[in-house]
């Protein structure tokens, strides 16, 4: 009975781009789900000089003016009728994606509701 000594261990080696291409092929559903859930939407967009800070400090009841030197300009004015208005300081990609949804509803010039909140889709 003879006892063979232990082969020495081959240096681990990169394999090739194609080989990791082809090794990832059965998992493509799978990356694609993943992709679609989580990496096709961009970031959210935020009104130029933003801060969360900023937008903590409104109060309902600001007026318009209030608001605007605060926060500076919205990304978006949308004017309804009976003096009611939404501007809206943060935006996403793609109107399937979820966001941080901030914004500032008003009445006759008045803050009425501060919307903050995260907008899934």
């Amino acid at each position: 009975m003879s006892i063979e000594p232990p082969k020495p261990a081959k240096p681990s080696v990169m394999p090739p781009a194609w080989a990791v291409i082809v090794a990832l092929i059965p998992n493509v559903p799978a990356l694609f789900f993943i992709w679609f859930l989580f990496l096709r939407c961009g970031c959210t967009h935020y009104a130029p000089g933003f801060t969360e800070a900023k937008f903590a400090s409104l109060k309902e009841g600001m007026t318009a003016a209030e608001v605007e030197t605060i926060m500076g300009p919205p990304l978006a004015r949308i004017e309804y009728k009976d003096g009611l208005a939404l501007w809206t300081y943060s935006d996403r990609d793609d109107d399937s994606c979820g966001y941080e949804k901030r914004c500032v509803h008003l009445k006759s010039g008045k803050v009425t509701i501060i919307e903050k909140m995260t907008w899934i889709e």
